[in-house]
């Protein structure tokens, strides 16, 4: 049991996922380099790391708890107990929507650098030419009528 109490911050992210996680499948970004987290060797260097998580994979282990998640998740085949504590998560994206939610603050560099370069500002778009005005709003003016003049 943690001597802390959550953060507002991480309470929230608790609150998100937890929705999140009543829906279906979530995919979980986070920074395997921050203090706190626990998962295989071969992950723990990783900027990006992207986990997924659901109520519907029956885990041993799936505690979505106060201040971390702890599950027990298979890589390779084999079953690692993950511990993910809420600050090291950046993002949760589901397959119907790639950023549901995005937390710059516990974004790495490597991540907001490349966001940076995605997202820059897009060119002003030229102006569309004006629609060709139907005949109800054309105004209809009678014609000029020629007469004859002796």
């Amino acid at each position: 049991m943690s001597s802390r109490f959550p953060t507002e911050t991480e309470r929230a992210r608790r609150r998100a996922l937890d929705a999140l996680l009543d829906e279906g499948l979530v995919y979980v970004h986070l920074d395997a380099r921050r203090p706190g987290v626990v998962v295989p060797d071969h992950l723990a260097g990783d900027a990006a790391l992207v986990l997924k998580l659901s109520h519907r994979f029956h885990l041993d282990t799936f505690e979505v708890g106060p201040l971390d998640v702890t599950a027990s998740l298979s890589f390779g085949g084999q079953r690692f107990c993950c511990v993910l504590p809420y600050e090291a998560m950046f993002a949760f994206s589901t397959d119907e929507q790639p950023f549901v939610a995005f937390y710059p603050d516990a974004a790495p560099e490597e991540v907001t650098d490349a966001l940076a370069v995605a997202i820059r500002a897009a060119p002003e778009p030229a102006p569309a030419p004006a629609p060709e005005p139907t005949d109800e709003q054309v105004e209809h003016k009678p014609r000029p009528v020629l007469r004859l003049v002796k």
